[in-house]
């Protein structure tokens, strides 16, 4: 609504530099359907991509820091289940809900930008490169931030902490698009799926490194196996 109400004067266009981050049938496109798919294809997919950052920190700090927090993680621990089954069922779950809200935040505004396609007379925005940023790049990155929670869970001490973290992703995940504009590189679709390729990969390392460190003796609360023995006696 605000582009479409957008004041334009006769002979206004876009930077070239700006423009050759686009498909060329905008090279001489209206100014406000060019301004239009500058905001979808170059500052909706950061946006879009802080969805599943904000979901999965939110999530994965319930699930490990918060029940270690209420001391409820004790009890789970020791109730038998193997230590293997418990985690991956914390990392799936968490996961699982993140890419959820995603794809359904993606299809809110797969609506809204459909419409103001049409009605700026843009070319559909959805291309190669927002199909690897969502079905390759969002869910690599739910994966990452729910085991990189996981993985720090013994040294964060409070769910305020960790949802502290949010914000280093999403600075680290802006510095990249916004870099476009100042014309260093364009997150095009062999960036997007390299920097989606080297997610997957963490996420394998970080998986690993997170089960065999999700035991009673890295999770539980300092004292308490101490507490235990002194009952015991």
């Amino acid at each position: 609504i605000a582009i479409s109400l957008m004041p334009v004067a006769a002979g206004d266009a876009l930077p070239k530099a700006l423009l050759s981050f686009l498909p060329e049938e905008l090279a001489k496109a209206d100014y406000r359907a060019a301004m239009f798919a500058v905001f979808t294809n170059l500052l909706a997919p950061m946006f879009y991509l802080a969805v599943p950052i904000l979901c999965a920190v939110s999530t994965a700090s319930a699930a490990f820091i918060s029940e270690k927090e209420n001391h409820t993680l004790e009890s789970l621990m020791l109730t038998g289940l193997p230590y293997k089954t418990i985690f991956s069922a914390k990392v799936s779950g968490c996961a699982f809900l993140s890419i959820i809200i995603s794809f359904l935040s993606f299809i809110a505004f797969l609506a809204s930008a459909a419409v103001g396609d049409a009605i700026m007379s843009a070319p559909f925005f959805f291309n190669f490169d927002w199909f690897i940023t969502v079905f390759l790049l969002m869910p690599a990155m739910s994966i990452f931030c729910v085991l990189f929670i996981a993985l720090l869970s013994r040294r964060i001490r409070t769910t305020g902490e960790s949802l502290q973290l949010m914000g280093y992703f999403i600075l680290v995940v802006a510095r990249c698009y916004l870099m476009q504009f100042c014309g260093l590189f364009a997150m095009n679709a062999i960036v997007l799926f390299i920097l989606a390729l080297l997610l997957i990969i963490a996420d394998f390392i970080m998986y690993n490194l997170a089960m065999k460190k999700f035991t009673p003796e890295n999770m539980l609360t300092p004292g308490f196996f101490s507490e235990k023995s002194s009952t015991l006696k």
